[in-house]
């Protein structure tokens, strides 16, 4: 059966089958009081052990224990159902039997006919179509409200967490599902299928394990292509934090801003946070992205104004200016208070050709308030966001969010609300970049490779790096350095040290031919196998950044841009993209750094931009052969000076034994 069939049996049932529900408090009988709550129609059957002849499920709910489950699946089939959800336990904790027993399950049920969700699921909701299959305690309260946004994740208490989020907020919902251990069905196959709903618009997904990315990606793709949004919340984030950039990009391997780097890449809005995830998934689902990142702020106070201002500038917002009036706009005058001209202020700022997003805040003026269904109908052609703080006026709120407009409790929030919709709105045209075929072979070459095989490789690739000077023997070394002119830089070549300066192996500031000649000696004397071969460079000073890339081992390659040199080792000062890319979007996430600020200042960043896109193409094109590219550091040298890439180093996959 496919899995667009089974998920419809399960949002859709026409008869349900909850096993074990008669004992009171127990899941069974939780999601029997939900269904009746949430008013489902259908027939619902409570079998201990064996469904009548009589039964036709549609879908079941199973939390027997793992004895029973085998043979409580096989009575469920017999009966017609087409999907279980599997509340069952003990299928959660690693290890080689709990993976055998989920091989097993799956395999058991395919043999039956049936798709399965979890184990360790809470089960799904259909808000619209009023059938509750889950035993989450959200679902015994007030009911939710009927939205479009579509909710999966593949945990379970953390959904119901988010499902009360929007219910607080008067945020409503299409579909939700906790998939648990994910046998079977998976979070890919739900995305899918709520993408194909006409009246899901936006879809919120938690991820706990990074597997299936790629599809998930992909899926973003084509939810873009449909007009609609994926949001995503990645966890672990801050198990991943602790593995950041350390100076070269072995650290990118299972990175949560790699993996978010991906996502986006493909289209999809990355969050932070569950309230980040309700509210930027509500605000999407609205419909309407910004054309720009041009943004007004109007309120009738001067203060909230300040605030937003305030908020808008920490985020890098732009602000608009959408003559004649001012940015940000108050409206405190009684002149400005009545409806006509709110009306009319609302108009002219959603027309006005300078201005892409709205952030109105909401505060305590009651003439705004009252006005709320005048400024709905006039937002009609770009996004809006309203910053409403506290509970007072539903009656405007509701009014707003019959016109698509988000309606946002927080700040912070609301501006990270107006991002998404820029970031989504600049996601609609992705920027073309020429992708080549690989042009380089690798043949006989595995492993680490050297600075100087590194340097000929992308050479090879389309990089253009400048040469290197490479000494043998000291009075070599030192007509390099007289060539070049004093102070000097000497660094042995190796295979096998990764930080060279920390392991002794560059000598900096050499003065004079004495001084090139004993710094020589003491790196031809270091202890590693290769034979001695020195580069020697003149001393060039600037700002040190890295350019990496990993091939992850699902989503292929990444680049990483980063602070360089020791910086690297101390700073998690990195901005993650997937190759290849323009030399704008190089600009924009150089600075996006910490760094940033001194690049723009005070270093070549036209020079820098240039080069990282050109190393983006080349590390897109390389052959499935590599895994690891390193250009650390690449000093950046000031305005109209260029670059210097110190030093390179590629790292192929391993000679298989």
């Amino acid at each position: 059966m496919s899995a667009h069939d089974a998920i419809a049996a399960l949002l859709m049932p026409t008869e349900v089958a909850v096993y074990r529900a008669q004992d009171l408090g127990a899941y069974g009988s939780r999601v029997v009081t939900a269904l009746r709550h949430y008013g489902y129609t259908g027939h619902i059957w409570t079998p201990e052990e064996r469904l009548p002849d009589e039964a036709r499920p549609s879908a079941a709910v199973v939390t027997v224990p793992l004895g029973a489950l085998d043979a409580t699946l096989e009575d469920a089939a017999r009966h017609g159902a087409r999907v279980a959800v599997i509340g069952s336990s003990g299928f959660v904790e690693a290890g080689p039997e709990n993976l055998v027993r989920r091989y097993a399950l799956k395999e058991r049920a395919r043999a039956l006919g049936m798709r399965l969700v979890g184990p360790a699921s809470i089960g799904a909701v259909n808000v619209h179509g009023r059938v509750a299959l889950s035993n989450s305690a959200v679902l015994q309260g007030p009911l939710l409200r009927e939205g479009a946004v579509s909710l999966f994740g593949q945990g379970g208490s953390l959904i119901g967490t988010l499902l009360e989020l929007g219910r607080a907020q008067g945020i409503g919902f299409r579909y939700a599902v906790s998939l648990g251990v994910e046998v079977d069905l998976s979070l890919a196959d739900f995305v899918g299928f709520a993408l194909e709903d006409p009246d899901t618009r936006a879809v919120a997904v938690v991820v706990e394990q990074p597997q299936g990315l790629r599809r998930l990606g992909e899926l973003a793709t084509r939810a873009r292509q449909l007009g609609k949004s994926v949001v995503v919340l990645l966890l672990g984030r801050s198990q991943a934090a602790a593995e950041a950039v350390r100076g070269h990009t072995g650290a990118l391997s299972g990175h949560a801003r790699a993996q978010e780097a991906w996502l986006r890449a493909h289209g999809a809005v990355v969050v932070g946070s569950a309230e980040e995830l309700v509210h930027v998934s509500a605000t999407l689902a609205m419909g309407r992205f910004a054309r720009g990142p041009r943004l007004a702020l109007w309120s009738g106070s001067g203060g909230m104004n300040a605030l937003l201002a305030d908020l808008a500038a920490e985020r890098g917002l732009p602000l608009a200016k959408p003559d004649p009036l001012s940015n940000p706009h108050d409206a405190g005058s009684a002149r400005e208070l009545s409806r006509d001209a709110l009306a009319a202020t609302a108009s002219t700022l959603d027309a006005h050709p300078g201005v892409d997003v709205v952030l109105l805040g909401l505060g305590s003026s009651p003439a705004i308030a009252q006005s709320a269904d005048g400024i709905a109908a006039a937002a009609r052609n770009i996004p809006w966001v309203v910053y409403a703080p506290g509970n007072a006026w539903p009656e405007a709120r509701d009014a707003l969010r019959r016109a698509r407009i988000a309606v946002i409790p927080d700040g912070r929030y609301a501006l990270r609300c107006v991002e998404a919709l820029i970031e989504r709105g600049r996601s609609m045209t992705p920027p073309e970049v020429v992708r080549s075929p690989p042009v380089v072979s690798v043949q006989g070459q595995h492993g680490v490779l050297d600075e100087l095989a590194s340097r000929q490789l992308l050479q090879e690739a389309g990089l253009s790096l400048p040469a290197v000077a490479v000494a043998r023997y000291a009075e070599e070394a030192v007509a390099h350095a007289e060539r070049f002119g004093f102070p000097v830089a000497l660094k042995r070549v190796s295979a096998s040290v990764t930080h060279k300066a920390a392991e002794g192996f560059v000598r900096l500031e050499l003065a004079d031919p004495l001084e090139v000649r004993a710094a020589f000696a003491a790196l031809a004397a270091s202890r590693v196998a290769e034979p001695p071969r020195v580069t020697v460079a003149p001393m060039v000073h600037g700002i040190e950044v890295l350019l990496g890339a990993r091939r992850e081992r699902e989503l292929g390659w990444v680049v990483v841009l980063a602070a360089g040199g020791l910086l690297a080792e101390r700073l998690d000062d990195a901005a993650w993209r997937v190759p290849p890319f323009t030399e704008e979007q190089a600009r924009e996430a150089f600075l996006s750094l910490r760094l940033g600020a001194r690049l723009q200042a005070f270093g070549d960043l036209d020079a820098l931009a240039s080069f990282a896109a050109a190393f983006s193409r080349v590390v897109a094109a390389l052959p499935e052969e590599g895994r690891e590219v390193d250009l650390n550091p690449v000093v950046v040298r000031p305005p109209g000076r260029g670059l210097n890439i110190i030093d390179a180093r590629v790292r192929l996959a391993d000679l298989m034994p």
